[in-house]
């Protein structure tokens, strides 16, 4: 028995072979298991959400659950290797004491294969960290997004998105911090001020940025328009997809999607459509002349009582006989759509001018055309 442990106590390269066969373990693990566990852990996630009777989007599901994890599970393997790897000392780069300006002996590391490996096996884990810290961080916030939505109010749809990007900002923020000073071992107070030495042309710079960013907090604030809302701004109109630090998407009504920046929102007239109590109607008819005064009164009565019926719109409505226009005679018919949505509203414009056209027509009247 002491025989086999002994074989395991043997030193090749500076690592006993149990040292090898537990680096062989966890290269194994981390490079054939991180899919299948990766891709649990998201089985696990969807499940939940459908308990839950949340919405799932795949894509999204992915990117925050089993991507992360794949990635972190891998870089968390080849550090625990470069952990309990030895490197023997003839394979070691080395260093040499040398004098500095005050006469001080001080030793000088050089940077050699493994030192470099090092460095790069040691970035890439706190990455993985960071990122599966923001993966984490956006799981809950596609959670808390999810539920908000089956509430009335549509100013937490927006509210969330914007805390996830400052939470990620933070965290990354946070992880390069850290890479500085316990991974480059470099004086993180002297690099700050450094940065801050050079602040003044980085404002100067980054004011569009800034601008952004104070714009994002006014829409947020003030809530001229929402996630969801449709709007007009300058001459383009769209509906507001979703609301940034930095920039607002808008979907166009050709689908096309527009990045806008949050400081020409706040620069610019914008017309919250989606802010309306009602969507209003309003045409003029142009009869011929030749049309009785007869002919006007019944198909003034006719579309005022079909307008009454119509249970999409409200009680205040108009119809009447408006000017002796240039062409004929002009009939003002105003109504007031209770729906605002906007297909329900076009929809309900086009049957609305289809029955007007009927009575005009069942009446023996005839529209006036204009004449060059």
């Amino acid at each position: 028995m002491k025989q086999f442990f002994a074989f395991f106590e043997e030193t090749y390269w500076g690592n006993t072979i149990a040292n090898y066969i537990l680096i062989s373990f966890i290269l194994f693990v981390s490079i054939f298991l991180r899919k299948p566990i990766a891709t649990s852990i998201k089985n696990l996630f969807e499940k939940y959400l459908k308990k839950k009777g949340y919405e799932i989007d795949d894509e999204k599901v992915d990117s925050i659950t089993r991507r992360p994890i794949y990635y972190f599970i891998f870089f968390f393997g080849l550090w625990l290797c470069y952990h309990f790897y030895h490197v023997p000392k003839e394979w070691q780069a080395g260093g040499e004491w040398l004098t500095n300006a005050k006469g001080e002996k001080v030793f000088k590391q050089h940077i050699g294969f493994f030192e470099i490996l090092g460095y790069v096996v040691k970035t890439l884990f706190v990455i993985s960290i960071a990122r599966m810290v923001s993966a984490i961080a956006n799981a809950i916030a596609y959670v808390i997004g999810m539920h908000v939505k089956r509430t009335q109010s549509r100013s937490d749809d927006q509210i969330v998105p914007l805390l996830y990007q400052l939470v990620k900002v933070l965290i990354y923020t946070f992880m390069i911090i850290f890479l500085l000073g316990n991974v480059y071992n470099l004086n993180v107070s002297n690099v700050l001020t450094g940065v801050g030495i050079g602040g003044i042309a980085i404002a100067l710079g980054a004011q569009e940025t800034i601008g952004n960013f104070i714009s994002s907090l006014v829409i947020v604030l003030d809530k001229p328009f929402q996630v969801g809302d449709f709007i007009k701004y300058g001459v383009s109109e769209g509906f507001v997809e979703q609301i940034g630090f930095r920039s607002t998407k808008i979907r166009g009504l050709d689908r096309t999607l527009y990045v806008v920046p949050n400081r020409s929102l706040t620069s610019v007239e914008v017309v919250n459509f989606s802010k309306r109590t009602h969507r209003r109607g309003f045409y003029t008819l142009r009869l011929q002349y030749d049309t009785t005064p007869d002919q006007i009164r019944t198909i003034k009565t006719q579309i005022l009582e079909m307008l009454q019926k119509d249970e999409r719109l409200d009680a205040e409505m108009y119809v009447h006989l408006h000017d002796f226009g240039q062409f004929g005679f002009e009939m003002q018919v105003i109504y007031y759509l209770t729906n605002i949505e906007y297909l329900h509203g076009t929809l309900s414009h086009e049957d609305i001018l289809l029955k007007i056209a009927d009575i005009v027509q069942k009446n023996g009247v005839k529209f006036a055309i204009p004449r060059m």
